[in-house]
């Protein structure tokens, strides 16, 4: 309620947004939509082929939001007035954790990439994940931070990066295994 007669609903800036990735060789369906970090593989023919977890893998969460973090999840509720959107920040109950998982990416040969954080301007680093096509937890890399796969292929990877200045890059790493 944020008035007599007058209410509004937002997303909870803590609940998990669905990910969903396609992509490898033969081709898979990953699907993420849970509190917990587990990862459904399905074939196009809508088998479930296996699932991808680790258990009690979760990211701490501070117990006060940074100013970058607060400005982030106000984006979420640009609705309101500036007072009623600090209210509703202010009495939004903040987790302990969330889990680790914020994108989902194959490579052309099947290898899932799980990222785990940097996804937020805030955030310097990026870290992946990186699981076999049969769903083995192979290791893990890092990005510099704000980073988003476009694609991924054997050799390579390329990337989409904000700058701190609000720009755009497009870069290309080299991936030797």
């Amino acid at each position: 309620a944020v008035a007599p007669g007058r209410t509004v609903s937002v997303l909870h800036p803590f609940d998990p947004w669905p990910q969903i990735a396609g992509g490898g060789s033969p081709l898979r369906i990953a699907l993420w939509a849970s509190h917990d970090y587990r990862i459904e593989l399905w074939t196009p023919a809508g088998v479930l082929e296996r699932i991808v977890q680790r258990i009690g893998a979760r990211r701490a969460t501070p117990k006060v939001a940074t100013p970058e973090e607060r400005e982030y999840t106000a984006r979420t509720i640009f609705n309101l007035d500036a007072a009623t959107r600090e209210r509703v920040l202010d009495a939004v109950p903040r987790p302990d954790s969330m889990p680790a998982l914020v994108d989902l990416e194959f490579t052309s040969d099947g290898h899932l990439l799980v990222q785990r954080e940097g996804f937020l301007a805030m955030q310097s680093t990026s870290s992946w994940d990186v699981f076999a096509p049969d769903g083995r937890f192979l290791g893990s890399f890092r990005l510099p931070g704000n980073a988003r796969i476009i694609q991924a292929g054997k050799d390579f990877l390329l990337v989409q990066r904000r700058t701190v200045e609000g720009g755009v890059l497009v870069e290309i790493y080299r991936v030797t295994r």
